[in-house]
């Protein structure tokens, strides 16, 4: 199942790049370069790296000193492009003089984003931070002096220009006086402020340990004292946890603003919180606080970044709620949550951090809750238990089971009757760890143990799945023993056992019909589409340079070089597939033949995108035809070669071809490796 989280920060994020700056009508198309004569329809792509990990936080402040909205101005100052032909948009040029505004490598026209130090010139929503990347920012985004900014002549407008930005404060930012019990205007003709006092009684609410305060004559007073520890804010971004004593707010702990980046300088502001300025020279070694990264080093803008270690890497996230922590395929460190859910609707369940402990504190009378009783109504909490009104006999209700009808109530519980015209139908048993679900005879819904759900592709370890909620569910891997026979995944080995944790083949029984360990440029293999430096596709190279190949230099892989992330003409991230197929295989008669190959993918642990398939056909995969096809499960060997192997006794004396498949079915998460195939065997079995 999709988890709605990573994929809706990357639609939005998606969404909010769509708009360039210093452009009035939503985006920037794409433009010529009067160099070249060339199209720039370069944009760069949205950081796609998401911390899976990270932990809900339960506790928000209000932030009470939020900057006024800057006001980005239209372009007016469109220069010449003096890019040389062979500038490189690609990447970041730092040899060529594009000053100019139409697409040079320097250019922030039609860029959103962050400048990250390796990726195409771009720039931010607020066209700042980028003077070492774009050379033309700040005639881009609209100003270079304070009186670019205000056109309008009104004196009760302050607009500044800023690193190419106007900077404008509204007529009431200026007139404020701070006062909840005043009414502020300003006159836009002369500048000059009134601060009448606001009627008598209206709510003002000065104290965040009061409730209730009013205005008086212009003052805000009264009020009743809030509970002793309730939550406050004193005002002070640089405190932490402020809570109420005594109807006035004691300051919390001090906040650090630690990053755990060492190329910055961390210090607090009571009024603009946190800051983190560069503090290191461009190329030192740092510590960014991420154990999932290697080799860090500061950047110019003060950040400190590095390669990512390979997915599963065994680290810590300092979290005690979690367990079997590991690095995902983005660098981030995430483990499994403990389950702290009592299943009481009246308790709420949390888990501390430090000591892992579970809190399951009880709410108090009154507070809403459900039952989970369609039979009940006005559920409510009462010494920890949820109870509601029960509904009248007969009424109709709904027992969660598509199995049964009619459901009407009997004496407060909703009871279904069987129906035997589902039997056989689809259902939901409620389990995640189960697939396939139906209905049987008996009004009853049955699933099958979704084998591929927590296999790691290790014949060592007994995978098992735990319901932990109707939406989830828990994985777990139990080392088998060593000396333990285990499955190698290569039906061409017999007498597998465990040897040190990793499940090793015993003597082969096949010898080889066909074999590949793909030499760069294989011609045995015929790529649709083809890809290049730019273009999404398959190859056999020796690129990108991780995971590299099973065994030799190269691989079958599917990628652009960098990663699977297809653009289209206006740098809009899209849906890609394609096939990689092999040169024609006799398998000779009266014989067990079996397809076998090495497998490695960095792609969405997903059963419904990037959707990987092995395909044999004897009619050059006409649809319909003789073709058998497998669906390779994503959460398998994730981060590590699997070998794999089919069984190919539909075609016996047949000549076959091999297909791999990629399809990722959206344009969203796309920016990791991709699939890589090496080894490929067809073998026959003594």
């Amino acid at each position: 199942m999709k988890t709605l989280s990573i994929r809706t920060l990357a639609l939005l994020g998606a969404l909010s790049m769509s708009w360039a700056c210093g452009s009035t009508d939503g985006g920037t198309p794409p433009t010529t370069d009067t160099a070249t004569g060339a199209t720039d329809t370069t944009t760069a792509g949205a950081d796609a790296g998401v911390d899976t990990a990270a932990d809900k936080d339960t506790t928000s402040t209000s932030d009470t000193t939020a900057p006024a909205d800057t006001t980005i101005q239209p372009d007016t100052t469109i220069q010449p492009d003096t890019a040389k032909a062979g500038d490189d948009v690609s990447s970041h040029d730092v040899g060529a003089t594009d000053g100019g505004q139409t697409g040079g490598a320097n250019s922030c026209v039609g860029r959103c984003g962050d400048y990250n130090g390796s990726a195409a010139c771009q720039c931010d929503t607020a066209c700042t931070n980028f003077g070492d990347c774009c050379t033309d920012y700040k005639s881009v985004c609209g100003c270079t002096v304070d009186s670019d900014c205000n056109k309008s002549g009104d004196k009760c407008v302050t607009a500044t220009c800023k690193e190419g930005v106007c900077e404008t404060s509204s007529s009431s930012s200026k007139c404020n006086d701070d006062n909840p019990c005043t009414k502020d205007t300003c006159d836009p003709k002369t500048g000059s402020c009134k601060n009448d006092n606001a009627s008598d009684k209206t709510l003002c609410n000065t104290d965040t340990c009061k409730t209730a305060m009013v205005c008086t004559a212009g003052k805000c007073g009264g009020g009743k004292a809030k509970a002793d520890d309730a939550s406050c804010s004193d005002g002070n971004l640089c405190t932490l946890s402020d809570r109420c004593s005594s109807g006035s707010c004691a300051p919390g702990d001090a906040n650090s603003c630690d990053d755990k980046n060492t190329c910055t300088k961390d210090s607090c502001d009571p009024k603009k919180g946190c800051a983190h300025a560069p503090d290191g020279a461009e190329g030192a070694k740092c510590e960014d606080g991420n154990v999932c990264t290697k080799d860090t080093t500061c950047k110019k803008s003060g950040a400190c970044s590095g390669t990512a270690l390979p997915a599963n890497t065994a680290c810590n996230d300092d979290n005690a709620c979690t367990s079997d922590d590991k690095c995902s395929v983005y660098g981030s460190c995430y483990g499994t949550s403990k389950n702290c859910n009592d299943d009481k609707p009246c308790t709420t369940d949390s888990c501390d951090k430090k000591s892992g402990a579970c809190k399951n504190q009880v709410k108090k009378d009154e507070s809403y809750c459900s039952d989970g009783n369609t039979c009940t109504i006005t559920d409510k909490c009462s010494g920890g238990k949820c109870v509601g009104v029960d509904l009248a006999d007969g009424k109709s209700c709904s027992d969660s089971n598509s199995c049964t009808t009619p459901d009407k109530c009997v004496a407060g519980k909703c009871e279904g009757t069987p129906d035997p015209s589902k039997d056989g139908k689809s259902c939901s048993d409620g389990n995640p760890c189960t697939t396939a679900d139906k209905c049987d005879n008996a009004g009853g819904c049955l699933g099958e143990v979704d084998v591929d759900k927590c296999d790691d592709g290790n014949g060592c370890t007994l995978d098992s799945c735990t319901k932990v909620s109707v939406y989830s569910s828990k994985c777990d891997h139990k080392p088998l023993k060593e000396g333990s026979s285990c499955d190698d995944g290569d039906l061409c080995t017999d007498n597998s056992t465990c040897t040190k944790g990793a499940c090793e083949g015993g003597k082969s029984v096949c010898k080889d019909i066909f074999s590949d360990t793909i030499d760069c440029g294989s011609s045995k293999w015929t790529a649709t589409p083809k890809a290049t430096a730019k273009e999404v596709g398959w190859n056999a190279d020796d690129t990108p340079s991780a995971p590299a190949a099973k065994s030799g230099k190269c691989s079958l892989n599917y990628n652009n070089g960098t990663n699977y992330d297809k653009k289209d003409a206006k740098g809009t991230s899209v849906e890609s597939k394609g096939t990689m197929t092999s040169s024609a295989v006799d398998l000779p008669s009266a014989a067990t033949t079996i397809l076998a190959f090495w497998s490695y993918h960095g792609v969405e642990s997903s059963t419904s995108y990037d959707i990987r398939t092995v395909s044999v056909s004897s009619d050059e995969f006409v649809k319909g035809g003789d073709t058998q096809t497998w669906t390779l499960a994503n959460a398998k060997g994730s981060g590590t070669w699997a070998k794999v192997s089919y069984s190919l006794s539909k075609f016996v004396g047949k000549k076959v071809k091999i297909r791999f498949a990629f399809d990722t079915k959206d344009s969203v998460s796309n920016s990791t490796p991709g699939w890589f195939v090496d080894d490929v065997k067809v073998q026959q079995k003594n």
